[in-house]
């Protein structure tokens, strides 16, 4: 009787640790590095393989509005993409090992950034508008003053405008929009127009 319960409780553990093999291989994520807005009008991502012998990368996109999908597959840890402006997508990134077995994935919602204009306001304002990104739950408006290398966010807003306050004269402004989205308890953000990729809009208020 006691070898039986031995046996039953060794094979008992043998398929709990096959299991529990299986769930954390499939809980396996990927990392985004960053995900960024190119002046092209493109969105890279760039990521960090789940050290789970990824030998491909799949990036499947979903806009929301109307359920379209795309796919691009890469060997790649960088992508650069055309995500329709103003949208937002729920995106997954799979990795596959050489046999062509899903080894890892992470799914999030991304955005490309909004085109901005800006407008004379009054005698020593501007006025900063962008169009709405369907989805959005709002905008983080960023301004720098300093040619671009350092931003901040001077405005969180759920409207497409944003005045600024009195500016001085002969000094350059850049700014960038950058969308935001509240979705299952969790805060995605649009694609980060960088100075390095110069997406953004500058003015030299005269």
């Amino acid at each position: 009787m006691k070898k039986k319960i031995s046996r039953m409780l060794v094979c008992f553990l043998m398929v709990f640790t096959l299991v529990a093999g299986t769930a954390v291989e499939a809980s396996a994520a990927i990392s985004f590095q960053g995900i960024y807005a190119l002046s092209n009008g493109k969105v890279r991502f760039k990521i960090s393989k789940a050290t789970k012998g990824e030998a491909k990368v799949k990036y499947t996109f979903q806009n929301i509005y109307n359920g379209n999908k795309y796919s691009k597959t890469t060997t790649y840890t960088t992508l650069d993409y055309a995500l329709a402006r103003n949208m937002w997508y729920r995106t997954t990134v799979t990795g596959y090992n050489t046999s062509g077995k899903k080894v890892s994935s992470r799914t999030l919602y991304t955005c490309n950034a909004p085109k901005v204009s800006l407008s004379l306001y009054g005698s020593s304002r501007m006025k900063v508008t962008w169009p709405r990104a369907y989805g959005s739950s709002g905008y983080m408006v960023y301004m720098s003053t300093d040619g671009g290398n350092t931003f901040r966010c001077v405005k969180v807003t759920t409207g497409n405008t944003y005045i600024t306050g009195t500016l001085t004269k002969y000094k350059n402004y850049y700014f960038f929009v950058r969308p935001y989205k509240n979705y299952g308890g969790t805060k995605y953000y649009g694609a980060k127009p960088t100075y390095s990729y110069g997406a953004y809009i500058y003015t030299t208020y005269r």
